[in-house]
């Protein structure tokens, strides 16, 4: 991805705060799932939700303005829709951010039902 000023989270001079790198990570997740998917099964991914983040660090700071981001996510593993993937977040100056991300794809989306009938 390029960092582009004006997104929600840029500063003033367009560059993105460090801490937004997790959400970067996920996206990426995300995207491996949906591709999974489809090749698995020709539909899009189900819901999945993104439970904890470990050793998230950022050793230079601010995403620059401009930069060109390579965000790489490997799947260390999986089990029955629970999944930890070790991520890294490259530019032109190497290593930018690492991390760990638990996920967790539910079958489907029912339990998001459940949940909203108890609201009633």
């Amino acid at each position: 991805m390029v960092v582009r000023r004006d997104t929600a989270f840029s500063d003033a001079a367009g560059n993105l705060p460090s801490w937004v790198g997790p959400e970067i990570m996920a996206q990426a997740v995300a995207a491996l799932s949906g591709r999974r998917s489809l090749a698995r099964t020709g539909r899009p991914a189900e819901i999945g939700l993104l439970l904890g983040v470990r050793s998230y660090v950022a050793p230079h700071g601010d995403f620059l303005c401009g930069e060109e981001l390579h965000v790489a996510v490997t799947e260390s593993s999986e089990e029955a829709g629970w999944a930890v993937f070790d991520c890294t977040i490259s530019g032109s100056n190497g290593l930018l951010a690492s991390g760990t991300l638990t996920v967790f794809q539910p079958p489907d989306d029912t339990f998001l039902e459940a949940e909203c009938a108890r609201d009633d």
